[in-house]
């Protein structure tokens, strides 16, 4: 029986933990890198309105952001093609835009109350 744990049942064992490790760094760091960059575009077009109050600004700002966001990715030691870039980016504008309306409502309400 102990032959059998070593002969077959270890090299299993290590046969599937080495599988299982391939493949969170086939599938799982790329999803994770995308899940920060995500979240990172999205600080970053915050910031960027923030940064550039005006509103003819965007081809500055989207250029502010692109380069902020490929220095991070390449601090996490990643390359983002420009597609990929843009879609970051529109995503997070996106959310911004939807995030808008709810906040403005909210601060209206409160300057309402406190009136």
């Amino acid at each position: 029986m102990e032959t059998f744990m070593e002969n077959v049942v270890d090299p299993a064992v290590v046969t599937l933990i080495t599988a299982l490790v391939a493949y969170l760094l086939k599938v799982g760091l790329p999803a994770l890198i995308d899940l920060l960059l995500k979240s990172k575009a999205a600080t970053l077009v915050k910031a960027a309105e923030s940064l550039f109050p005006d509103g003819g600004a965007g081809a500055e700002k989207y250029q502010w952001v692109a380069d902020q966001l490929q220095a991070y990715a390449k601090k996490l030691l990643t390359r983002v093609k420009d597609d990929r870039l843009r879609v970051y980016i529109e995503a997070a504008v996106t959310e911004l835009h939807a995030e808008l309306p709810a906040s403005l409502g909210a601060a209206k309400k409160q300057i309402e109350e406190s009136k």
